[in-house]
């Protein structure tokens, strides 16, 4: 594991960048896979007493954070207080995530095309493919939006 500097939270980056606007968060963590020490816990547990980001996620009036529940309230604490450290994107890699919204057509078309969800399922079972490639780097695999976690036990290596 990689080291987090004392008193900060390490997380590594949300693989949907482009959503959140509050001007005081230079990037989105995701908190899908939180490293913290000791002396950094008062941090979570403010985020924790603070509830859910009062803008959420979608905001329009440019103070949104993206994500829903947890994520909005601790990036908000991190980035304020200026704790947040990322980490190597392997330990928490969103892999469908990453697929449709960076590397694909899109949330919309994932949601709505079996088809093209489906080709990118049979993608990884392809070893030279771009998207096994990544998967076989990762260390931690966060299954958000991954409608089959046992098809992703069976080819993870």
């Amino acid at each position: 594991m990689e080291t987090v500097p004392d008193g900060m939270v390490g997380l590594c980056a949300d693989a949907i960048q482009f959503n959140t606007q509050a001007a005081h968060v230079s990037w989105t963590g995701n908190t899908g896979f939180i490293v913290a020490g000791e002396k950094a816990i008062p941090l979570l547990e403010e985020a924790f007493e603070n509830g859910e980001y009062p803008y959420g996620w979608s905001d329009v009036g440019g103070r949104g954070i993206w994500g829903p529940f947890d994520q909005g309230a601790v990036n908000d604490v991190l980035f304020s207080k200026a704790r947040a450290h990322q980490l190597d994107w392997r330990w928490n890699y969103q892999a469908v995530i990453d697929y449709y919204a960076n590397r694909g057509k899109g949330w919309d078309k994932w949601q709505q095309s079996r088809l093209y969800r489906m080709l990118y399922y049979a993608s990884l079972l392809n070893p030279f493919s771009k998207n096994k490639k990544l998967l076989n780097k990762c260390y931690g695999l966060h299954m958000t939006m991954g409608s089959y976690p046992k098809f992703f036990a069976r080819i993870h290596q």
